[in-house]
């Protein structure tokens, strides 16, 4: 351990299976104390004829929730003095800015010592708390909540649905990327690169990839 100071980075990308370089960034200015994890799990209550208890039969488990607290301060007592609304502007221009390329907000990546998420930015509850005498903000905080984000190719290869109903494909944008990257990006597993390889008619493995659409098979 090094023992310096890690700050939170929020990455936002353009695409959904966050190849290529983050479009934006921003560095949280201080580290949240605390934050929560939520797990849910759905279930449809069923009562047969006959029977005096209804049974839950299993339906889906939710997209994790993570909820933070961010404090921004300009005062200059804390971090370097600094303008509160732009740095929200900034915190927002990552999370929450519907871009021109994808008419919604960015993909993001949360990432902070063990913690990488990557997820959606689903809410963000602003409250100010002292203000300049002429009422410019110098301190605000964003409770936030982000989800985990899916593409519909990784949810319908984590499914096993069939191949004929994984039709979609995306173009490598980013530099030469290599298969076992990109077998990371969307399963997760770098490994998963032979089966990528052969959904693709690849011969050579390490060839630069940039420019091509690749299809995805469905996990075994």
């Amino acid at each position: 351990m090094s023992g310096k100071l890690e700050k939170m980075l929020i990455e936002g990308y353009i695409s959904p299976f966050y190849v290529g370089k983050a479009m934006e960034s921003y560095s949280v200015m201080f580290n949240p104390t605390t934050y929560s994890r939520q797990f849910k799990a759905r279930y449809f209550d069923t009562q047969a004829l006959g029977e005096s208890e209804p049974k839950q039969v299993f339906n889906k488990v939710d997209a994790r929730e993570y909820s933070f607290e961010f404090l921004f301060d300009g005062t200059g007592t804390s971090a370097p003095k600094t303008s509160v609304s732009d740095e929200l502007d900034a915190f927002f221009t990552v999370c929450g800015k519907v871009t021109d390329n994808l008419s919604r907000p960015m993909f993001l990546k949360l990432s902070w010592g063990d913690l990488l998420v990557k997820c959606i930015l689903k809410s963000a509850d602003v409250s100010y708390t002292l203000f300049t005498p002429d009422g410019k903000p110098l301190r605000a905080k964003a409770s936030c909540t982000f989800q985990e984000y899916q593409s519909d190719l990784l949810n319908a290869a984590i499914k096993g649905i069939g191949g004929e109903k994984l039709s979609q494909a995306f173009e490598v944008t980013g530099d030469n990327k290599y298969l076992s990257s990109l077998a990371k990006t969307v399963y997760d597993d770098p490994a998963l690169y032979m089966e990528v390889a052969a959904a693709n008619g690849l011969a050579a493995i390490r060839q630069p990839l940039k420019g091509l659409n690749l299809n995805f098979p469905p996990l075994k």
